[in-house]
């Protein structure tokens, strides 16, 4: 099987899984990669989940997951040996990633301006919490500074309490990771019609701003609009947010004025949706000109009569409704439900890992591309 990039040579040094996932999605892509780790292993190898819950570093399933199918290379950088056997594999290469601070890749010799020098076709990429330039450049990051510094934490949790973090792993890896794959295939082609490569500066923080806050940054700097408050549900775009049934919670979201009255309709047309200021919310020009009182009494029928009929509703009964009415809304699956779904069987949302007995399921490929399909999942590297 022939992936897209097949015969490109990617070297990954470093720890956190922000390049460990960029490696992974190169090589799923078809990208031979070799990730280097220090003598005693990777630290993701000390991280869970382990089969019968007993911790191995040959079988996380963190590590499998995200090595998968990799080379490996166990090399001490502090030392002359260990930098010139990844000198002699950038010679080869055509992508560095790495997740050194600035200092750090001076110390190691994986500084832009020297590698530059030595490998001036390499792309060099590096993916830190704060990026390679500003006054924040040397400090040590993690996941949770990036939401916080982002302004992310800020419109996350209930108005009345503390803000919330998000999943701590998006940040570095649906966002810095997904952002260092596309940028270093950008620097690739860029290289392959003028013959250098070039410097790739990642930030996770700045990663998680653009794509968990959207609209925010914009809303501020162009119209002078503060953000919206943290409340989980809005009616600037439509009715949404989340809500709870019997058994857990419904998303909402309307698109449109009918869906707002299908979904009335459907729950049987109660009492408290006849009133015609809530059945009307649907429609932009009214949900726009809620005056202070309005706003209130809405918010009183949405979070008190509206919250009381749905808790006598159980998740599949209201997604039977919405789907019957055809309305996009979405029960809030637990992971266990997600995984034994019929999107995730149809779909192939979890495939096989090799390497690890008995074997994982992982999450398959985000993406279906029909004439280089992914690489499926192989083995990850041994320590032994």
């Amino acid at each position: 099987m022939t992936g897209a990039v097949a015969g490109l040579r990617v070297v990954e040094a470093g720890g956190g899984k922000a390049i460990a996932y960029a490696g992974k999605l190169l090589r799923d892509l078809g990208a031979s990669v070799i990730k280097i780790e220090p003598p005693d292993g990777d630290a993701i190898r000390e991280h869970g989940p382990f089969p019968g819950d007993e911790p191995d570093p040959e079988r996380s399933g963190q590590f499998v997951y995200l090595n998968g199918g990799k080379d490996g290379a166990r090399l001490d950088l502090a030392s002359e040996d260990g930098r010139a056997a990844l000198e002699a594999l950038l010679a080869d290469a055509d992508v560095l990633l790495h997740s050194f601070r600035p200092g750090e890749a001076r110390a190691l010799g994986l500084d832009e301006e020297r590698l530059r020098a030595a490998h001036p076709e390499l792309v060099l990429t590096a993916v830190t919490t704060f990026g390679h330039s500003g006054p924040y450049a040397e400090w040590k990051g993690a996941t949770l500074l990036a939401y916080c510094g982002a302004g992310v934490a800020y419109r996350l949790g209930d108005p009345q309490r503390e803000p919330l973090t998000a999943p701590l792993d998006a940040a570095d890896v649906q966002h810095a990771g997904v952002q260092a794959t596309v940028a270093t295939l950008i620097a690739l082609h860029h290289r392959d019609r003028i013959g250098r490569g070039q410097f790739v500066d990642i930030s996770s923080l700045e990663a998680a701003n653009v794509a968990v806050w959207g609209h925010g940054i914009p809303q501020v700097a162009y119209l002078g609009q503060a953000i919206p408050q943290r409340n989980g549900q809005n009616l600037s775009g439509g009715v949404w947010g989340v809500y709870p049934v019997k058994d857990g919670h419904l998303s909402t979201m309307t698109h449109m004025g009918r869906h707002w009255t299908a979904f009335l309709d459907g729950l049987g047309n109660p009492e408290w949706a006849r009133d015609e200021l809530i059945r009307g919310l649907g429609e932009a020009q009214i949900r726009r000109n809620l005056d202070p009182e309005q706003a209130e009494r809405v918010q009183r029928v949405l979070r008190g009569e509206m919250v009381a009929h749905l808790s006598r509703l159980t998740k599949a009964e209201l997604w039977e409704i919405t789907r019957r009415e055809r309305i996009p809304f979405q029960p809030v699956l637990t992971v266990p439900e997600v995984c034994e779904s019929d999107y995730a069987a149809e779909r192939d949302l979890l495939v096989e890992a090799p390497g690890v007995e008995p074997p994982l399921r992982v999450p398959g490929a985000p993406y279906r591309m029909a004439g280089t399909p992914w690489i499926p999942p192989g083995p990850p590297p041994r320590l032994d």
